[in-house]
């Protein structure tokens, strides 16, 4: 029955796999506080620091895009996130983050098409429907989520440098972003940003 559904709505693999995923019983969050003690017993404090003095940015993430921590050179770049709950949708709808960020629509629907498929993972979990209803009241993230029906994003791939207005400087701050699952915990995503290059740092 799932094939015959696959084929008769010619669905690609990813929106497959995001069907499948809705079938599949609704998983359950940790809790921000569980996930930032994990990191803590991990001793990653220092991973950070190495990754500061260098002026990469470092972060990580929960799978509803709430920064768990983050270095030095993270929050310069998102003024406002505490405001914000510390989410990174939630920031990307902030007036700081559309002064800040170039091209900010589509990035918010890279956003968007990514959060659609956590949300399939994890629907019922209560933290997830929260950050949901939370969101639809802002009309940009209605807008975004109405306006990309079935338009899904698993990976992170990030080919083009997202570009930040930074105070000062004339021009704009390219940042190369690389983001994958932490290998202690899968709920966990691991963010490493290193600007004006196009290499990427791991």
């Amino acid at each position: 029955m799932f094939d015959k559904l696959v084929q008769f709505f010619d669905l690609t693999p990813t929106q497959a796999r995001h069907l499948q995923d809705l079938l599949q019983p609704s998983g359950r969050l940790k809790s921000v506080d569980e996930l930032r003690r994990r990191l803590t017993d991990q001793g990653l404090q220092a991973h950070f620091d190495h990754l500061a003095q260098h002026e990469i940015l470092g972060a990580y993430l929960d799978p509803l895009q709430t920064v768990l921590d983050g270095n030095e050179v993270l929050h310069p770049m998102m003024p406002g996130l505490d405001q914000a709950d510390h989410n990174v949708i939630r920031w990307m709808l902030t007036p700081a983050a559309r002064d800040r960020v170039y091209g900010w629509h589509g990035e918010l629907l890279d956003l968007v098409r990514n959060l659609r498929t956590v949300l399939a993972r994890y629907r019922n979990d209560p933290r997830a429907q929260e950050l949901f209803h939370t969101l639809r009241k802002d009309i940009a993230f209605r807008s975004a989520w109405d306006g990309t029906p079935m338009q899904v994003t698993y990976d992170w791939p990030h080919t083009t440098p997202m570009r930040l207005r930074i105070p000062g400087t004339r021009q704009p701050l390219a940042l190369n972003l690389e983001i994958n699952e932490y290998e202690a915990c899968s709920e966990v995503l691991v963010v490493h940003g290193l600007y004006s290059t196009p290499a990427i740092v791991c």
